[in-house]
């Protein structure tokens, strides 16, 4: 009876190691398809702009395909993955370096299927905001004793019911002398502003201080839409900013995005 018994516990865990195999080789077989798939978009892309139209115009399929297991949700870097794979061709367009990235999310959170297409636009338009308006050139970079390649970071925390997601890059800050003059163009800013209220003119829509518009940037909706898809999604956006820097004309700065974990597949207690 005990040889039997333990016969039929390896046949079962043999069974399941099989299961499991046939899982792992379906997932990393899903995985290879999706991948194809945005290099087949990159590959075709002619330019920077028509690569970003692209990507844009076929997200839906991307995100999803670019899902190891679409039931058990999906990783904020699984949902951005399509948007990095465009950085080096936008850079380049700009004369700048790809940024490097980091991502910190220990907890790993997976996110519904439904959450993903908000996320994916907010970020969109976050990295275009970087790499056109925050990050310098590499040359002004070196002037500022700063690496030429210009670095982005982005943390998830969760604190009760709320997930935090913390973004920044390392360029110049935000420019609050052109804020300040674009928000009393429109009369939403007096002379006696504070710097948080110059700064919250960013998500004002039809405000840039790019001067020439272009596919990336200077049509004033970048970071207003970011905070209308959060607003979507029931959660906030907001400002931080860092200390002084010397120069008072810029301040470094860190967007926070706050989400119910509504947004969340797997809500741990």
């Amino acid at each position: 009876k005990i040889v039997k018994k333990q016969l039929l516990n390896i046949c079962s865990l043999e069974i399941q190691a099989k299961d499991e195999l046939q899982t792992g080789i379906k997932t990393i077989k899903e995985s290879i398809e999706g991948y194809l798939k945005i290099y087949e978009f990159l590959k075709n892309a002619h330019s920077a702009d028509t690569c970003r139209h692209s990507i844009m115009k076929n997200r839906d399929l991307l995100v999803s395909s670019n899902a190891n297991n679409q039931s058990e949700g999906k990783t904020f870097e699984t949902i951005i993955w399509p948007i990095l794979a465009t950085l080096k061709n936008v850079s380049s367009d700009l004369k700048k370096f790809e940024p490097s990235i980091l991502i910190e999310d220990k907890e790993e959170f997976l996110f519904l299927e439904k959450s993903c297409k908000h996320l994916f636009d907010s970020f969109y338009h976050l990295f275009t905001n970087s790499i056109v308006h925050g990050i310098e050139h590499p040359k002004d970079r070196e002037k500022a004793n700063k690496n030429p390649i210009g670095k982005i970071d982005i943390s998830l925390r969760r604190t009760g019911d709320l997930i935090f997601i913390r973004y920044s890059d390392d360029g110049k800050g935000l420019d609050l002398v052109s804020l300040e003059q674009k928000g009393q163009e429109k009369g939403v800013l007096s002379n006696f502003s504070k710097d948080i209220d110059k700064a919250n003119i960013v998500f004002s829509p039809y405000i840039s201080t790019v001067e020439n518009s272009s596919y990336l940037a200077g049509r004033g909706v970048g970071l207003s839409a970011v905070k209308n898809l959060i607003e979507n999604m029931g959660g906030s956006v907001n400002i931080e900013l860092m200390p002084e820097n010397p120069d008072r004309r810029y301040r470094n700065f860190q967007i926070v995005i706050s989400l119910p974990v509504i947004h969340l597949l797997k809500i741990a207690a």
